[in-house]
Order: C-alpha cells, then sequence, then structure tokens
C-alpha cells in the first residue's frame, strides 16, 4: 500500500517529520531511499482520534523508529503534543514537497 518503513529516510530521520506524517498524513508519490513509490491511497491521519493520546502515538512512533533495522532516537510525548498544535488548522494531507527539507 505505501512504501517501505525500513529502512526509511522518513522513519529513521527527523521526528516532527514523521509527526506531522502521522498526525496530519500524506498522499501523492514519495520518494524513499532514491526509489519512488506511488500509493493507490492517501494514508490518513489520526490526529482527530480521541483515543490516541501524545504518548500513544509517540510510543508507535518509537517503536517503528526501532523495528526491522531501523535505529533511531525515542521520540517523546511532548514532540506530538508540540506538533500536534502546530497542525492543529491543517486540513489535507502533506505532500512530499511539503515535508522535504
Amino acid at each position: 500500500l505505501g512504501p517501505p518503513l525500513a529502512p526509511s529516510e522518513w522513519v529513521a530521520g527527523d521526528p516532527e517529520r514523521l509527526a506531522k506524517l502521522m498526525l496530519v498524513g500524506m498522499t501523492g508519490p514519495v520518494t524513499v531511499n532514491g526509489t519512488k513509490y506511488t500509493p493507490a491511497a492517501v494514508m490518513p491521519g489520526i490526529k482527530h482520534n480521541p483515543a490516541l493520546k501524545d504518548q500513544d502515538v509517540a510510543d508507535v512512533m518509537t517503536y517503528i523508529r526501532n523495528a526491522w533495522g531501523n535505529k533511531a532516537e525515542p521520540v517523546s510525548a511532548s514532540l506530538v503534543k508540540k506538533t500536534r498544535a502546530a497542525t492543529k488548522d491543517r486540513s489535507t494531507p502533506y505532500q512530499e514537497k511539503d515535508l522535504r527539507p
């Protein structure tokens, strides 16, 4: 359905970028490790799911950042909270161009 989670600079790279992607979602093609992927569907964001608290999202992010051969720093609930506040008015999923440095 989408690009691989490992190895992936999107997963193991900037945790704020991953938080934006997870909270708001992503659409369109994306290049991961030099390979272009065009998912058939939009990846939905999870920021409006009241069951997922900031710590829950941080825990999932930390898990995928350290699974399948990934090795990255843990993610804090405070980073997720900050990113959730910064993206609260965004109503459309990100595209790759919005999240590339």
